[in-house]
């Protein structure tokens, strides 16, 4: 098993096939080539089925627009997640 298994979902939502990402930016490639189902709506992301954080269309426009590597990306996930505790 990976040491991390990150999955996204639409905020109150059980998502019917649960895709997992070993790496978060793939699993932002993947919202953003589907809009229909995400635009404009707030999100949840989750790790080994554990909630992080919520976050939104546009946060995840914005960070994959800066051009981030994983680790960075992480760090931003992470400060988000003790942030909204």
């Amino acid at each position: 098993m990976s040491k991390y298994n990150w999955h996204i979902s639409r905020k109150g939502e059980k998502p019917k096939v649960v895709r997992h990402y070993k790496w978060i930016t793939m699993m932002f490639r993947f919202v953003l080539r589907n809009p229909a189902m995400f635009r404009g709506k707030e999100m949840t992301i989750y790790n080994h089925g554990k909630k992080v954080v919520d976050i939104s269309w546009e946060q995840i426009v914005n960070l994959n627009s800066q051009g981030l590597k994983e680790g960075e990306t992480r760090k931003i996930i992470k400060a988000l997640e003790s942030e909204s505790e």
